[in-house]
């Protein structure tokens, strides 16, 4: 009786947990503080391609992107911005931020909005991640410990600094994860209809939020005080509709707030929208297993020869020494990682509350990880479910361990204690620090660059990290001929599209600038050697990168 009121039955109650209220604002302000305080001071083209999109939508301007989709000059009026359901309620969200930025007084870029919103985002699902486990534990230390451990881990970190839209849809399901966890830890509550609503809402910036709606369900509609099945079947019902309400109303509402009504009888659209993807490029169980497990202990912490690069590219180039470093680092990590689980198989609860919360972790982590594990195992933003999953797991594994005697409780707090510090300081030294503090040499490059004409295009030999930037902060016309290449996949295509822009600039007596020179191949990039043919080159600007040459003598 002892054991079961010092470990499996918390401390404090779901309203225990209200008054620690000021706790979880404590740990929202610090959340906030750590994340704002090393954001990248370098963008990737992922997110300076979001924040074109965004720009588009809010401001009109066309800008123009280096696959050569949009002709010189930009047609007039408002472009379209289209809606992937997928992502339904992301650009509206980011937009509707950048407005009211505008409205009060911000005049910087729209990408420094965009990624304020994200850390945002990212320190508001850590506050209600250390609530969800005050509920389960009522230790503010293990809260604390455990909401530590996912703030810091790689994959937390990284997205609540970038402009994917992920961390909304990790915020919310926060939230979801706060209600569920109060309803399931207290007999006597009623069902919330937040869970599912919240559970929707996420669905709607990032319809990866149906790996937790799914154990979500099925664990909301378990009554354990009846076993009549019409009575679950009800509760499983009310979950899906208004699960399923909130996300067909909030793809429609997000359509038709940008004018997209036509999109909504297109079976094309839908299509096109929901099913591109991993299946394109295949499934191989084994290959995909590997990367499994390598990403998720990889985004989990940061091995400093590797950095933030994918562990499968590390071993290709690294040495047998460097390789054997890497395996006894991580095989380190995935020890460690299966630890809660092993003292959940020794220590297993023993009240309703606690083991209804079990199972939801248990489940949500095993759909996460397989959705992982189909849609696209080398992409380390699937693993933020799966991070969140384990890190639950890890609370209710603390939990437990605290039950067991002082010794025990001390022993499982300086291990995972230990193990959440250097994990954080691995991350901050290999990855966060040296991205917040590196040198700005692509943006002074594009600030460089405006100077050119307005009416100037940029050829990019290859794919060049410049691209993007170019396009975004000089506002310049970019033909990237890697990107043209991988979005048609011949040279045919590559010498039409940089052709009809050389042939568009040319008419509106603009300069052709070439730049990657040292990528250049006779095979991916013909139109550009024919252009080089037809002209010759004068060194326009030497940047730190790489040296832009503008082309004479052309015709």
């Amino acid at each position: 009786m002892q054991r079961v009121d010092l470990g499996t039955q918390p401390r404090t109650s779901s309203g225990g947990a209200v008054q620690h209220l000021w706790l979880g604002t404590l740990v929202f302000i610090v959340s906030l503080a750590i994340l704002g305080s090393f954001v990248p001071r370098s963008y990737s083209g992922d997110d300076l391609q979001y924040a074109s999109v965004i720009r588009t939508a809010v401001t009109g301007e066309q800008l123009y992107h280096p696959v050569g989709s949009t002709p010189f000059p930009a047609p007039p009026g408002k472009p379209h911005v289209s809606v992937n359901p997928r992502y339904a309620l992301d650009w509206p969200a980011s937009v509707a931020a950048v407005r009211v930025a505008r409205a009060l007084g911000w005049t910087g870029d729209e990408i420094d909005v965009i990624v304020s919103t994200r850390v945002l985002m990212g320190a508001l699902g850590v506050a209600f991640f250390f609530l969800t486990v005050l509920i389960i534990s009522g230790r503010p230390w293990v809260a604390a410990l455990s909401a530590f451990c996912l703030g810091s881990s790689t994959v937390y970190w990284t997205y609540s600094t970038h402009a994917d839209e992920s961390m909304s849809m990790v915020a919310f399901t926060s939230v979801a994860l706060y209600l569920l966890v109060r309803q399931l830890m207290d007999p006597r509550a009623r069902r919330r209809l937040g869970v599912p609503l919240f559970l929707g809402i996420a669905s709607l910036f990032n319809l990866t939020a149906v790996a937790t709606a799914v154990p979500a369900a099925l664990i909301w509609s378990l009554d354990m005080t009846a076993s009549r099945v019409r009575l679950r079947a009800r509760a499983l019902g009310q979950f899906a509709l208004v699960f399923a309400a909130t996300l067909l109303l909030g793809v429609l509402a997000a359509l038709l707030a940008t004018g997209a009504a036509s999109s909504i009888a297109s079976l094309a659209y839908w299509k096109g929208s929901f099913f591109v993807g991993r299946p394109q490029y295949g499934f191989h169980p084994v290959g995909d297993t590997f990367d499994l497990g390598a990403d998720f202990v990889r985004a989990l912490v940061s091995y400093p020869p590797v950095g933030g690069h994918p562990l499968r590219a590390y071993f290709t180039s690294a040495s047998t020494a460097g390789r054997l470093g890497a395996v006894l680092f991580y095989g380190m990590v995935a020890l460690l990682a299966v630890a809660p689980v092993l003292i959940l198989l020794k220590h297993r609860p023993t009240t309703i509350g606690l083991r209804r919360v079990t199972m939801f972790a248990s489940g949500w982590f095993l759909t996460s990880v397989i959705f992982a594990w189909w849609w696209d195992p080398t992409y380390v933003k699937y693993f933020l479910l799966p991070v969140m999953s384990w890190c639950l797991l890890l609370a209710i594994s603390l939990t437990q361990i605290a039950a067991s005697g002082p010794r025990l409780a001390y022993w499982g707090l300086g291990v995972a204690t230990t193990a959440a510090v250097a994990m954080f300081a691995l991350n901050l030294s290999t990855i966060f620090l040296p991205q917040s503090r590196g040198r700005q040499d692509s943006l002074a490059a594009a600030r460089v660059l405006q100077r050119s004409p307005a009416s100037a295009l940029f050829v990019a030999v290859g794919q060049q990290p410049l691209d993007f930037y170019i396009t975004y902060f000089a506002r310049r016309d970019v033909v990237s001929t890697g990107l043209v290449r991988y979005a048609n996949g011949t040279d045919a295509a590559v010498a039409r599209v940089v052709g009809q822009h050389v042939r568009q600039h040319l008419r509106a007596h603009g300069p052709i600038y070439v730049y990657g020179r040292q990528a250049l191949g006779p095979v991916e990039s013909r139109s550009v050697l024919e252009l080089l043919h037809r002209g010759s080159l004068k060194v326009a600007w030497r940047l730190p990168q790489t040296t832009v040459y503008r082309v004479t003598g052309a015709p």
